[in-house]
């Protein structure tokens, strides 16, 4: 049976209107053939099997699932207990029971083609369904033409998605994709392409199907593309109207993955159509809102007026309320007034389910749920929790998106609950143990892909809070669980490429060539739509899909190694090869076959004399987790003990670590980036910024206004603000790092743009105490220790960019975006200098300056291969960061457009470099993203390739920069890791070995090191 059209499969698949088709009493029934009237145990057993398949598949939430029995044995369970008991009849009786199979199968076959559109309801579902796991039970002969290669799988899956029935929709859809990949395996194995006949039974599914899959089992990002796929493709029609169906999935699933600027701009372009009023549109429009109001917060009382109209018109609204009320849940401290609303909207809900009869069984039982949970009753939210943990204690369980909101929900409100707190916090865990697992076994290095996993970024941070109070202790892996993952991955997909560098594949290299081809179709195709006025809807969604081919790149390299992986393992047997790709795959499979033996826990990387400190934002505070070396480290030196707590800072405290950088980063002279310098903040009378007191607080904060603020005391150094804030974040667990020589740190929110080094411990600086460095997090630093452990050149070669050209070009500033209009950059003669300075430290070096310090020139040597051959990149230019975007800028010679190296061009270089000295400005600012950290210049250089950086935290001094890498680069060439010749480095400025002027922690502290120790080849 064909699909039907894209535009009715669309509508009806995602609105779930279905009821026209519901009343239709064509098909009433499934078939029975009259082999199957027939007396006898098996025609008995498949009757029953079909009763079910009608009347229980179509709620069914689960359809596979193990379970402990009373022996604590793991006992499969099947969404229907009758079907399994025909399918064991059936293969114990094969010769009985094959032309049973085969006229049932024609019956069933006979009475879809008949009944026409009737086809497309329910009983028609469940009939493909039963004719797809009827052709499973190795259909004879007769049946074969009915069945196909396909076993109907995808036509089931097909009618599901139009109906809205997700769990069989996504079982369905599953077995069709596995059948699908094994077959053609199979013929590729053996050297055979597939014929015109097997590729008409055996299509690739619309983009749309895999979109409405992806969305039901989590995987948003994957949705998204789906959808943006089809809205591509329509556009390729002349004068296509706008796909409105479409662009509201891509709205609300922009939100739920928390871009906004992608979600405002599908709001703009669906605004700009007409109104819609019907009650799916109505419904669809909220979903969106609903999404918006959970990833920006707004006006939850609106939404609960127009959940209420939608129930009173009998508008499609369970999806809707369902979403709302798990948001809401999901929530810290839901306010009372809104949790009261949200009851009687639920309420309300449930009523009109009872009294329709029309809703989902499954869903009107997860509105019940969240009714309860809404309540004050402990023992009801506890009987809640149980249901929900059931769920993560059955192995096999499919968990489908709502699954996982459902799951959410619950635990929060257990954990706001005193008594169930810790009922609570066992369901959050094992949730968060299935996403992390998810996230741990996707090798996509890609940052939309971990857009996904960081939607859960409250649901991790929960955790880590709450097992503070609970005197839980977590692995550091979990607490991090959700940072730097796009980084992580990348790392270990260069690992992995490593090992596969000596293993060739004709094949290989001729899929790879042909993925690349696919990606420059790609791009041509998205040049063939033209350029359309920027008022045109088909302008934003170029400028949205800009991305898209890119990601084609990123999964043709994925795909290559897999290819190699698999010839490493299995060599030219191509039967192993193919059975090997049933399972994980060859490169999970090579990935765990090679970790290194002696990493046998978390910390193994740090050295015996590092310790490690990791925060992580939660409510009210940090939770700290530190590793530390036990004091039996003689015996066993590479051993870590760990330690997490919980600190407390209020918001004004937090506001205090704001002010600590603003006074840091005041002063100075001429500056490397868009602002310029305050004047110094200690005039003489006290602290000052910006020529407003700084005031002391008796709860131990500071802030600064013109007048003195009651119980205010003025702050007289900067010294004592470092003192309150060492006594609130590092002397707590002092005691356990402070027998360490370096302290790596992991930090977190606005802890990310602190230097640590600075503070005070009384009258001693950190600087004094230890050394100290950072990374994105723990598992970054193993990988990272990995990438310095390859050979490297004996000699390291030096690329400066420095002094470039800022003599701006005339009349280009109409064609700039509005974030770079206002921008103006000085000359920075100091960079000559600086670069001047560093050449003859290395018997290798080149240096770009001038109209040659340019964005063109710069990856145009990288297209070339060239920045390959450099170990250290040197870029002393201006630099500029906001929350959208990190950049290096270079000469302006070639238009301010071509002036900006952005972060997004870092990340596609090809590096090997063992250091990256960022000379600029706000180079260690940078758009954060939930979860994923701060992802600017640093992050960049690391996904292309690079080791360590040495970035900015704030606008830097031209003289005194210019005198700082010079020095910290001579340390290095002497013999000092890069670590602890930047912590030497400092140590001198601050002594005044360099002049008393540079002294000024506001020159000095404003250079971190992203990275490892790493000694630099061929030290001198």
């Amino acid at each position: 049976m064909k699909s039907r059209p894209l535009l009715h499969a669309l509508c009806v698949g995602a609105l779930t209107l279905a009821q026209a088709v519901l009343a239709s009493d064509t098909l009433p029934h499934i078939p029975l053939a009259s082999a199957t009237q027939a007396q006898g145990d098996l025609p008995r057993l498949l009757r029953d099997a079909l009763t079910d398949y009608e009347t229980v598949l179509p709620d069914a939430h689960s359809m596979r699932w193990l379970e402990a029995n009373g022996k604590n044995e793991l006992v499969p369970h099947y969404w229907s207990e009758r079907v399994h008991a025909f399918e064991i009849a059936c293969a114990a009786q094969r010769d009985a029971c094959g032309p049973l199979l085969a006229a049932q199968i024609k019956a069933m076959d006979r009475a879809l083609r008949e009944a026409g559109d009737a086809a497309y309801s329910l009983v028609g579902a469940a009939t493909q369904s039963a004719i797809s796991d009827l052709c499973m039970q190795s259909p004879p002969d007769g049946s074969f033409a009915v069945c196909g290669l396909s076993q109907r799988a995808h036509h089931a899956a097909a009618l599901w998605a139009q109906l809205g029935r997700d769990a069989p929709f996504a079982h369905y859809y599953n077995r069709y994709q596995g059948q699908r990949t094994q077959y053609l395996g199979w013929l590729q194995s053996r050297g055979e392409k597939p014929s015109a006949s097997t590729q008409a039974d055996l299509p690739e599914l619309p983009a749309w199907m895999s979109a409405r899959y992806f969305e039901a089992t989590s995987a948003l990002d994957g949705a998204r593309d789906g959808w943006l796929s089809a809205i591509v493709a329509t556009m390729k029609t002349p004068d296509a109207p706008f796909p409105l169906v479409a662009a509201s999935y891509m709205a609300r699933l922009s939100w739920r993955l928390n871009d906004g600027d992608a979600g405002r701009a599908w709001d703009a372009m669906i605004a700009a159509q007409p109104a819609q009023n019907s009650c799916p549109a109505r419904s669809e429009l909220l979903r969106i809102d609903i999404a918006r109001l959970h990833a920006e917060g707004g006006n939850a009382a609106d939404t609960n007026k127009r959940l209420r109209a939608l129930i009173a018109d009998n508008c499609p609204y369970t999806q809707a309320l369902f979403e709302f009320a798990s948001d809401s849940l999901q929530a810290p401290a839901p306010d009372d007034a809104a949790l009261a609303a949200l009851r009687q909207t639920l309420t309300l809900g449930i009523r009109s389910c009872d009294a329709s009869g029309q809703c989902l069984r499954h869903r009107l039982e997860q509105l019940r749920q969240l009714l309860a949970l809404t309540g004050k009753d402990a023992g009801e939210i506890a009987a809640v929790g149980q249901a929900q943990q059931q769920r993560f204690d059955q192995p096999e369980h499919t968990m489908l998106e709502p699954d996982l909101q459902m799951a959410w929900a619950t635990a929060m409100t257990l954990i706001r609950t005193p008594t169930l707190k810790s009922q609570g916090f066992t369901l959050l865990s094992a949730l968060q143990q299935r996403l992390l697992i998810a996230a741990g076994a996707d090798r996509q290095a890609s940052v939309t892909t971990q857009a996904n996993y960081n939607r859960f970024d409250a649901l991790h941070r929960t955790v880590a809070r709450v097992s503070t109070e609970l005197g839980i202790a977590l692995p550091i892996s979990h607490v991090e669980g959700l940072r730097a993952q796009t980084l992580l991955r990348r790392l270990r997909l260069e690992s992995l490429s490593r090992q596969l560098s000596g293993v060739h594949d004709a094949q290989a290299d001729a899929d790879y060539a042909a993925q690349l081809e696919q990606a420059q179709l790609c791009r041509n195709t998205m040049a063939s739509l033209g350029q359309p006025l920027e008022a045109d809807w088909r302008y934003t969604v170029l400028r949205l899909a800009a991305p898209w081919c890119e990601q084609l790149v990123s999964l043709a390299d994925l795909r290559r190694l897999e290819t190699l992986a698999t010839r490493k393992l299995y060599g030219n047997d191509k039967e192993k090869a193919w059975l090997g790709s049933l399972g994980i795959g060859a490169l999970n499979t090579l990935d765990a076959s090679t970790q290194n033996p002696f990493l046998k826990t978390e910390t193994d990387s740090l050295g015996a004399d590092e310790a490690y400190l990791s925060w992580l934002q939660v409510p009210g505070g940090y939770v700290a987790s530190l590793a530390f070396a036990k004091a039996d480290t003689q015996y066993s030196p590479q051993t870590h003990s760990l330690q997490s707590r919980f600190v407390s800072l209020s918001a004004t405290q937090e506001a205090t670590v704001a002010l600590y950088r603003e006074l840091l980063m005041t002063g100075g002279a001429t500056s490397r980036g868009a602002r310029r310098a305050d004047a110094p903040p200690d005039p003489g009378d006290g602290l000052r910024l910006k020529g407003m007191p700084v005031w002391r607080m008796a709860d131990g904060s500071y802030f600064a206004q013109t007048t003195a603020p009651a119980g205010g005391v003025r702050a007289q150094s900067l010294k004592e603000i470092g003192q309150a804030l060492y006594a609130v974040l590092l002397a707590p667990m002092q005691a356990e790092w402070g027998g360490a020589k370096r302290l790596t740190i992991s930090p977190d929110g606005p802890l990310a743009f602190l230097p640590f080094e600075t503070l005070w411990a009384g009258d001693r600086q950190v600087l004094e105490m230890i050394d100290v460095a950072y990374v994105q997090s723990l598992a970054v630093h193993a990988e990272l220790s990995r990438r310095a452990a390859q050979s490297r050149a004996a000699q390291p070669a030096l690329l400066s960019v420095a002094d470039p050209d800022y003599a701006r070009p005339v009349g280009d500033e109409a064609a700039l975006p509005a974030w770079m209009a206002a921008l103006r950059w000085n000359p920075l003669p100091g960079t000559r200098r600086e670069a001047d300075a560093l050449a003859p430290l290395f018997s290798t070096s080149r240096t770009l300056r001038g109209s040659d310090a340019s964005r063109k020139r710069f990856l145009g040597m990288d297209a070339k291969g060239e920045i390959r051959d450099f170990r250290v990149l040197h870029f002393a230019t201006h630099g500029f960061a906001d929350n959208q975007r990190s950049a290096l800028v270079l000469s302006t010679q070639q238009g301010m457009l071509q002036a900006y190296l952005l972060d997004s061009d870092i990340a596609t270089l090809r590096l090997k470099s063992d250091l990256v000295l960022l000379s600029a400005c706000d180079t260690g600012l940078g758009r954060s993203q939930s979860g994923e950290g701060v992802m600017g210049l640093p992050y960049a250089f690391m996904l292309a390739g690079n080791t360590n950086t040495v970035m900015s935290l704030w606008p830097v001094d031209d003289a005194g920069t210019a005198l700082f890498m010079p020095t910290f680069m001579k340390h290095a060439r002497e013999g000092l890791d890069l670590v602890a010749a930047l912590n030497a480095t400092k140590r001198e400025f601050a002594a005044g070995t360099h002049g008393e002027r540079n002294r000024d922690p506001r020159i000095w502290a404003a250079f971190v090191q992203y990275g490892v120790p790493l000694a630099l080849a061929g030290t001198r």
